[in-house]
């Protein structure tokens, strides 16, 4: 049994996918390249804070706290650990890889879910 969130409200968050430079002489990847990465839309998803009322602020210095947000995203979807997302305007990283969400007991897998972070202040 395979299934989708029915989130008739759902949000819009864009999947950053850079392409990974490959050194010339070693044939290993060494880089992401941001500069021509793609944007895929994708609609449907559940953002919500990832502990308590409003967004995690963890201070990481005198001026500036980190957002940490959960994405929910629909069954299937291609996100992967080094891509940004962006939600609302605001470029996010990820912490962690993605997780595809599935029962045990009934095989029904509803969504992708991912933790995400940006700097604030």
């Amino acid at each position: 049994m395979t299934g989708t969130l029915d989130v008739p409200f759902g949000e819009t968050v864009t999947v950053v996918h850079a392409a990974p430079v490959t050194d010339p002489y070693s044939q290993t990847e060494t880089a992401l390249d941001w500069d021509d990465a793609t944007r895929t839309d994708v609609e449907g998803c559940v953002v919500y804070p990832s502990t308590g009322v409003g967004s995690e602020a963890t201070s990481v210095g005198r001026d500036q706290s980190v957002e940490t947000l959960t994405v929910l995203f629909p069954e299937g979807t291609d996100v992967s650990y080094q891509d940004r997302l962006e939600w609302h305007g605001n470029q996010y990283e990820q912490v962690g890889e993605p997780f595809p969400w599935r029962s045990p007991f009934t095989g029904w897998n509803p969504c992708v879910q991912a933790t995400i972070r940006r700097k604030v202040g």
